[in-house]
């Protein structure tokens, strides 16, 4: 027994020798690691600062891109109160921090630029046209630069005047591509350190021409942004380890090396430094990055002697309690199946489509109801198919070029095509799209991808969840439908409205052409009618049946469906003279004034039978409110400002009160008589108005009703 006890005792103290050497080991070995990854993770953070800094002054490129896009929309000559009201809605002022703001500059030839200057000026009297330091053959002019509030010393600026803004706005034309200046001091933020210009060429055709002759040919000028170095930098500080501070410098010339902002004192040798050369806009900046607070040398050596000594002390503890760690194993073994099994049940306990893939696009789960939409079985899919399959590739193509266009960067289509965006935002991505079953047979879906990421934010996969949208499609359908089917019988209520006018508008000249009949077969029957009489009264009768005639062509048009109509442009009057000859009589019979006022030639694109529809439920309505009134008009302005028509409604009644016109846009509101109206006139109107990208509105300041109508021109 005790030769038993020894022998246990001399096994015990070898192992705990042996556990005490291996420990040992292991903890030298521990600490090597740890100063490894601390390195790896300091470097880790500096690569991550280099992508943020990058990222960020490339997303600058969308606000010029934006500006373009609105310069085609403009035709290349847009007013500055239409620049100020893009510039406010695409929220210039808050979107792109460290822009202070984005705009359009235009190449003016010498000998055209007096006359150039006094045009701007019609627009705005104080545009002060200035130069820098130097001189150019041809003048690159700030016209528009928003918010003009803090750029207004920038507007009017010839930048072709200085050698820097010079070379990146013609390198830019030439190569089609955004372009960075040098650094220089921005005239908008003068003391504040280095800034930039960044330039993009605007073409008048649709894509960047391919030969260096097409580019200046096409030409029209650029869309730019000044951007502040200091802001830039304070962005990156924010968003990247507390422990880092930096330098940046633009060594674009390999002979010169250019500082652009310092944040680092080069005090301590001791400290580490990482620096990476970035190509951005065409320049190369230089990021520089120092660690400050390192972790001590002397307290990873504690660390480490700690941890030999506590292992020792502990090690018997492990013997003793490493079957109670083998029982919780186990145990933990248990739990990661049971939450294994829940998946599965979440999984499949859902009417959603799930599958998930790796970052290359191979499928790795396939739920039963993906199985049950597309036809096919998880074992067919998983670690051998990618979603291409199932999805149409036309549709996939003509995604791709929107998506391209969105990022500012050109995508293969494929696989990229549905995770670009997740990628770029990391938010979820939604659209709809075609799946096709295993049987060829298609349908309708709502799909959101979401990257999968680590703690470090690296993409493991994605995941597609895809909800069938058939029964909503046809629902949608229905709706709209029904919608039209209202639209048109509220149509049919303002002809059965108007019909007992358009009657006696079609009577009377009735009436007169069966009186001159009668009263020339008198004449001819006594023989007593001259040449010329008889032709003068047979014209006046052909003027009665051509009244007759338009008046029924008024009402056969203003009765058909027209939502499919396309656009076309027309002369306002003659849109007004159609609605007028449909009411006109009603309107005379009972001693309402009609008055036209304002700019009747002008003309805008638009479906003339519903706008003809708007102005008829306007003067209906009119008619209605001031018929028992002393003081019976109605008057119609037309004028045309900033791009818009405008045509006022206005009549002799004193106004809405405000109970009212909180619902009168409303469906079935009315405050007519029960029979006599339907309720939708407004609220179609508006809806018809609207969809031609107008507004419709009352206007409660008019010491009369009055009712606004703007269309685009």
């Amino acid at each position: 027994m005790q030769k038993k006890i020894s022998s246990n005792f001399v096994l015990m103290f070898f192992i705990f020798v042996l556990g005490s050497a291996l420990w040992s080991i292991i903890v030298l070995k521990m600490r090597n690691t740890i100063n490894e990854q601390l390195h790896a993770v300091e470097r880790k953070s500096f690569e991550n600062a280099t992508l943020i800094l990058q990222e960020k002054v490339e997303s600058y490129v969308h606000g010029l891109q934006g500006m373009g896009g609105f310069m085609m929309a403009s035709q290349y000559h847009p007013s500055l109160k239409s620049a100020r009201n893009y510039a406010e809605f695409r929220h210039f002022f808050t979107n792109f921090p460290g822009a202070l703001g984005y705009g359009f500059i235009r190449p003016v030839k010498s000998e055209k630029l007096n006359f150039y200057l006094s045009e701007i000026k019609k627009q705005k009297p104080s545009f002060n046209y200035r130069k820098l330091n130097g001189s150019h053959e041809e003048s690159f002019v700030i016209e528009i630069i928003e918010p003009i509030e803090n750029n207004s010393t920038a507007q009017g600026l010839d930048v072709a005047t200085e050698p820097r803004r010079l070379a990146a706005a013609l390198a830019a034309r030439d190569t089609g591509k955004p372009v960075l200046t040098a650094p220089i001091e921005l005239v908008q933020a003068s003391g504040k350190g280095f800034g930039f210009l960044y330039f993009l060429p605007i073409y008048d055709v649709p894509h960047v021409p391919e030969t260096l002759e097409e580019k200046r040919k096409h030409f029209v000028g650029w869309s730019y942004a000044p951007i502040l170095s200091s802001i830039v930098m304070d962005y990156l500080k924010e968003r990247t380890d507390l422990r880092l501070s930096f330098n940046l410098d633009d060594v674009s010339d390999q002979n010169k090396v250019t500082p652009i902002l310092e944040m680092i004192a080069h005090d301590d040798e001791n400290k580490t430094i990482h620096k990476k050369d970035i190509l951005i806009g065409g320049r190369v900046w230089r990021l520089v990055g120092l660690v400050n607070n390192q972790t001590s040398p002397l307290l990873i050596n504690t660390m480490t002697f700690v941890s030999q000594f506590l292992g020792i002390i502990f090690f018997g503890a492990f013997l003793r309690y490493s079957y109670r760690l083998q029982m919780k194993n186990n145990s933990a073994k248990e739990r990661i199946d049971k939450i294994e099994s829940w998946q599965t049940a979440v999984l499949n306990g859902t009417n959603y489509s799930m599958i998930a893939t790796k970052p290359d696009g191979v499928i790795t789960i396939f739920n039963k109801a993906a199985e049950q939409m597309l036809g096919y079985k998880k074992e067919e899919m998983i670690d051998k198919l990618t979603p291409a399959v199932f999805h149409d590739l036309n549709e996939v193509v003509e995604h791709t070029k929107s998506v391209s266009f969105e990022l500012g960067r050109e995508l293969t289509p494929g696989f990229e095509t549905f995770v670009a965006k997740t990628n770029a935002t990391n938010l979820p991505d939604t659209n709809e799209w075609t799946y096709i079953r295993k049987d060829g047979s298609r349908f309708p879906v709502r799909l959101s991808v979401t990257g999968i990421r680590n703690p470090e934010g690296e993409i493991l996969g994605y995941l597609g969840v895809a909800e069938d949208i058939s029964e909503i499609k046809k629902l949608s359908t229905l709706v709209e439908s029904q919608r039209m089917t209202i639209v048109h019988s509220a149509k049919m209520s303002a002809l059965g409205e108007m019909a007992g006018g358009v009657a006696h508008e079609i009577n009377n000249p009735l009436a007169i052409i069966a009186s001159r009949v009668a009263m020339l077969l008198i004449k001819i029957e006594k023989g007593d009618i001259p040449k010329t009489q008889l032709i003068e009264d047979l014209n006046k009768i052909d003027n009665t049946v051509f009244r007759i005639g338009k008046i029924i062509k008024g009402l056969r048009t203003f009765s058909r469906e027209s939502s499919s109509d396309p656009m076309q442009e027309i002369s306002i009057q003659q849109v007004i003279s159609d609605t007028l000859d449909l009411c006109r009589e009603k309107f005379n019979k009972n001693n309402v004034e009609i008055r036209l006022e304002g700019d009747m030639l002008a003309r805008v694109k638009c479906r003339s039978v519903q706008i003809s529809q708007v102005l008829m439920n306007l003067l209906s309505n009119s008619y209605d409110a001031i018929l028992d009134k002393e003081s019976k008009w109605v008057n119609i302005n037309v004028e045309s400002h900033d791009g818009f028509l405008k045509i006022r409604v206005t009549d002799s009644g004193t106004g809405i009160d405000e109970k009212t016109v909180l619902g009168m846009m409303n469906p079935f509101f009315t405050t007519k008589e029960v029979g006599k109206g339907t309720g939708l006139g407004l609220s179609i109107s508006k809806g018809i108005i609207e969809a031609h990208s107008g507004a419709f509105y009352y206007n409660k300041n008019s010491p009369n009703t009055q009712f606004i109508i703007e269309l685009p021109v």
